[in-house]
């Protein structure tokens, strides 16, 4: 339950989890919908964290640039580094982030 007595198994993006970019490319495209046919609405260099939530029976995940932000856009999740496989100096930077 959140701090509202709402219960968090009801709400789509209750996980948001830290990340970085896995892309040969140094970046990746965020999409507008869960498509690479959808429009891009941003784009995230490899050493940018970010948050994102798991779309259940979906590869396309949700993105979010800040913990509790808004949605931003959606990124495929082969192209999502997170938190448990990300170097031990990038850990330590997401949990600055989530933890101070």
């Amino acid at each position: 339950y959140d701090s509202e007595g709402r219960n968090l198994l009801d709400k789509e993006d209750y996980m948001i989890f830290p990340a970085v970019i896995n892309d040969p490319d140094g970046f990746t495209y965020v999409r507008e919908g869960p498509s690479a046919k959808c429009k891009v609405k941003a784009k995230i260099p490899k050493d940018k964290i970010f948050f994102y939530t798991p779309v259940f029976g979906s590869d396309w995940y949700r993105v979010y640039l800040k913990d509790g932000g808004s949605c931003v856009g959606y990124i495929h999740r082969t192209r999502i580094l997170p938190y448990d496989k990300c170097p031990k100096g990038t850990k330590k930077k997401m949990e600055k982030l989530m933890f101070c």
